[in-house]
């Protein structure tokens, strides 16, 4: 919110010292470009751990904060070790998600101690699609 509100001053300030229009949307434009870059970047690394990661079959145990994260993530107990979701939880519809009555079956990294879930597997690939195609698009736009 905070970025948002630094991007209007700075376009209002632009718009007072005579800038141009189209230098302005270039610059947003770039912006965002590089923001999409770096979201395709971070789902990248996050999609390689995935493929690096054993497939296995898990309880879903609590949701809170893992080890130094502020953010709400769900654990599962995994081969008697409880390790949380490489993402946030899922806020909508939590009961029915996570479910404490049967197992499901993860994706855990052991190099990191973390698990993919199906939504966090779901939010992995989607991500790295949208963030790709925005990135692409984007740069086409710049070019063209």
């Amino acid at each position: 919110m905070e970025f948002l509100m630094v991007l209007i001053i700075v376009v209002v300030l632009c718009l007072i010292l005579n800038i141009s229009l189209s230098y302005i949307l270039t610059g947003i434009l770039i912006l965002a470009g590089v923001g999409a870059v770096f979201f395709a970047v971070s789902f990248l690394y996050c999609f390689v751990m995935l493929l690096c990661s054993k497939k296995k079959v898990a309880r879903f145990v609590r949701i809170g904060p893992a080890k130094g994260d502020r953010f709400q993530v769900a654990f599962y107990l995994v081969e008697g070790v409880e390790c949380p979701c490489m993402f946030p939880r899922e806020a909508v519809l939590t009961d029915k998600l996570y479910r404490t009555d049967k197992p499901c079956h993860v994706m855990w990294h052991p190099g990191k101690g973390k698990v993919f879930d199906r939504y966090a597997c779901v939010t992995c690939v989607l991500g790295l699609a949208v963030s790709v195609a925005l990135s692409v698009g984007t740069m086409i736009a710049l070019i063209g």
